[in-house]
């Protein structure tokens, strides 16, 4: 069996906070630039470590890079304040920061909820501080902000998560309605009788209540659009559409809006679906329905 795969908490970690790549990171760049300032110093960091990488996503004063495999393996041994006074260099500091005449350097942990630490906020500056009690209080409470701005986008990037599932499983849901909707009025029409004068009225019927058409009040009339109605009227397409309209000649529009191919044109007996009160579609376009008899 192969050998059971390593897990680091660190990079689960760091994972879940979307800092695994240095990068642009506002929340965390406004922290080490008050930091600097609270601090009195020149320069700020966050640098996070895994088993075999170290890296400053975020800082003031420096450039977020990688910091490479060395400074990953003396990471976890975090330095509090250190100054320039005869006593060696902490070799953490010179593995993070390298050998620059740094006079003041000091790091606070950073530690998730459960108490992986993945980091540490690192602070270095060419003059000697004198409080060292408020510098090291100070430095705490920006490792605590920083601990809130990657929780803050851990919680962000959850909500995103689930909003992007949900629009998923709520197109899956209405595909799958629309074709369990599509089998059924296949379905349906395929059951339909003709009606008593040898029409499929309820076909139209079901059709306009597929595609959403409220069927309340409209009206269904058979009529000739070629013969004129008494005393000359015309109650035929024109009558519906204003004189001298034009018999339907094309199908629905194509999916990209245009109109679809020419029909051959039609004198015959032409079955209107109108609504006296003006039939539209559910979107409040005006719109009727037309059907003609097809020989064979």
């Amino acid at each position: 069996m192969p050998p059971q795969k390593l897990l680091d908490p660190r990079m689960d970690a760091c994972a879940q906070y979307a800092v695994l790549d240095p990068g642009a990171y506002p929340d965390l760049d406004r922290v080490c630039r008050v930091m600097a300032a609270a601090l009195r110093v020149e320069h700020v960091a966050v640098v996070l470590a895994t088993a075999r990488r170290c890296w400053m996503p975020a800082a003031t004063g420096w450039a977020p890079r990688e910091l490479g495999q060395r400074a990953a393996e003396h990471l976890p041994g975090a330095f509090s304040w250190w100054q320039a006074s005869g006593a060696p260099r902490p070799v953490a500091c010179d593995a993070l920061l390298g050998n620059a005449a740094w006079t003041a350097v000091a790091a606070s942990p950073l530690r998730t909820p459960g108490g992986v630490q993945i980091g540490l906020l690192v602070a270095a500056a060419s003059a000697p501080q004198a409080d060292w009690t408020l510098a090291e209080a100070q430095l705490r409470d920006g490792a605590a902000l920083v601990m809130q701005a990657l929780e803050t986008r851990a919680a962000a990037g959850q909500l995103d998560r689930a909003r992007r599932d949900r629009e998923e499983l709520t197109g899956r849901l209405d595909r799958a309605t629309l074709t369990a909707r599509t089998f059924q009025a296949i379905a349906d029409l395929s059951a339909l009788p003709l009606d008593e004068d040898d029409s499929l009225r309820g076909a139209a019927q079901l059709t306009a209540e597929l595609i959403g058409v409220d069927w309340a009040g409209v009206d269904w009339a058979g009529v000739d659009a070629a013969a004129p109605g008494p005393a000359g009227a015309d109650t035929g397409w024109g009558a519906a559409h204003g004189p001298g309209a034009a018999l339907p000649e094309t199908v629905w529009p194509r999916p990209d809006g245009r109109p679809g191919p020419p029909l051959p044109a039609w004198t015959g007996p032409v079955t209107l679906l109108d609504a006296p009160a003006g039939w539209t579609f559910p979107d409040g376009q005006p719109g009727a329905l037309a059907s003609v008899d097809v020989p064979g």
